[in-house]
């Protein structure tokens, strides 16, 4: 007997858009234009060791449930208290004030 185990958790299927439908329909503004374009040439300096700052990378990209944002925000505020009380020499002058982080959380 064959067992049911592919698309088990799977109730509702909807059909989302193509990339490039999005982004003729929500183009970028120029501020998040400028955004993104900084925030790369930033991050390539960092890795070609023309930036001594340090990049921490971390998740989760999206939120697939809106109810679970202020628990996502929450685990990485105690990871940014967690990684905070590590100490080097001068780490915690290159960390964002922690009001900055509680601001954008």
């Amino acid at each position: 007997m064959f067992y049911q185990t592919d698309d088990v958790r799977i109730n509702q299927i909807k059909e989302l858009l193509p990339p490039i439908a999005l982004l003729e329909r929500f183009p970028a503004t120029e501020q998040a234009s400028k955004s993104v374009f900084e925030g790369r040439a930033a991050i390539h300096e960092i890795f070609n060791g023309k930036d001594d700052r340090l990049l921490v990378v971390i998740g989760p990209c999206s939120i697939h449930d809106i109810n679970d944002y202020p628990t996502q925000t929450h685990n990485i505020y105690n990871f940014y208290q967690a990684y905070k009380a590590i100490s080097f020499s001068d780490f915690e002058q290159r960390l964002p004030s922690l009001s900055t982080l509680k601001a954008k959380a």
